[in-house]
């Protein structure tokens, strides 16, 4: 048994580095500090960041929000969480989620790609009581997230098969949670933040946080705060909705001739790529919107595209699912292209024959 290992290390021994690393993290959480550690593949990192932050977090009734990007670190984090559970014999709860779509026994792949119109689907089937996953309460379900730690597959598969809906019923054990095994969205995005931490009945003070492979992080975010339109998403929404829906079929083929027209401007200033300001694509839209037989504004008209998607009846791979991911593609960058984020709005064309609109958030 090495001398001053933490009561919580659950291996014999400790690497070199470990020791200093631990001791760094203590400091760290103790004083309410930040802590950015670069170190090496191999030396430990997740276990020597786990087993001071739990200690804690246990002392002061915080909670561990551990946030990873990628799944295999999701299992990395939680086989290490039960490694220490095993040495300890400590009861402490973790509980490992991941995005609410992707953990919905009823999301077809669809909504797993498309949040907003999962989203809506969710709301109105919880509104309704139509989801019998959501209505359902089961305590052995909760018992057994509590007092064991699970890989988020694991509670996914034990709660769909008793009727119970995951996301649910892992946030219910997560307002006693002594640790949270999530995704960067969880507290890197606004929305999902707010939401989650009102679910859990949390705030930022209560929390630690372990951002890991923190060096992601300034992508993810930028990539979620960027968007881009191709034109030919909007020619495949345009054609599929022209027998059935000619007054939207007509505002996307006025969107389309916009795309032309930038491109028309780029050929001409013998430019790839364009800036585009951020009131050129809503003024002009909203111009074409004003004269048709429905008039609406541009944020009734990017509504009303979602409202169409959410009328699709969509089967795995059929035509209407491809109209579908179209008419959600233009609503969702009409949407974001608004956004009040310091972005750089381009039109490229990189692809001569499918043309690109896109915004990027500057750094």
């Amino acid at each position: 048994m090495e001398k001053d290992k933490p009561t919580l290390f659950p291996f014999s021994s400790i690497r070199a580095g470990q020791k200093e690393f631990m001791k760094d993290v203590k400091h760290s959480v103790e004083g309410g500090n930040v802590l950015i550690a670069h170190a090496p593949t191999g030396i430990g990192k997740t276990v020597a960041a786990l087993v001071p932050a739990l200690q804690y977090a246990i002392e002061t009734k915080k909670t561990v929000f551990f946030l990873t990007s990628k799944r295999s670190q999701h299992k990395i984090a939680i086989d290490t969480l039960r490694l220490i559970k095993e040495h300890a014999k400590l009861d402490f709860v973790t509980v490992d989620v991941t995005s609410k779509q992707s953990m919905c026994p009823r999301a077809v792949s669809i909504y797993r790609e498309f949040y907003s119109l999962f989203n809506e689907f969710c709301k109105s089937e919880q509104k309704s009581k139509r989801c019998r996953y959501f209505t359902k309460r089961d305590e052995e379900a909760l018992q057994r997230i509590k007092e064991e730690i699970m890989h988020v597959e694991d509670l996914c598969s034990w709660c769909a098969s008793r009727g119970v809906c995951p996301y649910k019923a892992a946030l219910e054990v997560a307002e006693s949670a002594d640790v949270l095994v999530c995704d960067y969205n969880y507290l890197f995005s606004t929305d999902v933040a707010e939401a989650v931490l009102e679910k859990i009945k949390r705030s930022l003070d209560d929390l630690i946080v372990i951002v890991d492979e923190a060096h992601n992080l300034p992508d993810r975010i930028r990539n979620n705060l960027s968007s881009e339109l191709r034109m030919s998403s909007v020619t495949g929404a345009a054609r599929g909705l022209r027998h059935t829906n000619r007054e939207v079929h007509g505002n996307l083929m006025e969107l389309e001739r916009i795309f032309t027209k930038l491109a028309m401007e780029a050929s001409k200033n013998k430019r790839v790529e364009i800036n585009v300001a951020t009131d050129f694509l809503v003024e002009e839209m909203e111009k074409v919107l004003r004269r048709r037989i429905e008039a609406m504004s541009y944020d009734e008209f990017a509504n009303s595209l979602r409202e169409i998607a959410k009328d699709f009846q969509t089967s795995g791979g059929s035509k209407d699912e491809t109209v579908q991911r179209n008419v959600l593609s233009v609503a969702d960058f009409l949407d974001g292209w608004r956004t009040r984020e310091k972005c750089l709005r381009i039109f490229s064309l990189s692809q001569t024959d499918n043309p690109t609109l896109l915004f990027k958030l500057l750094d």
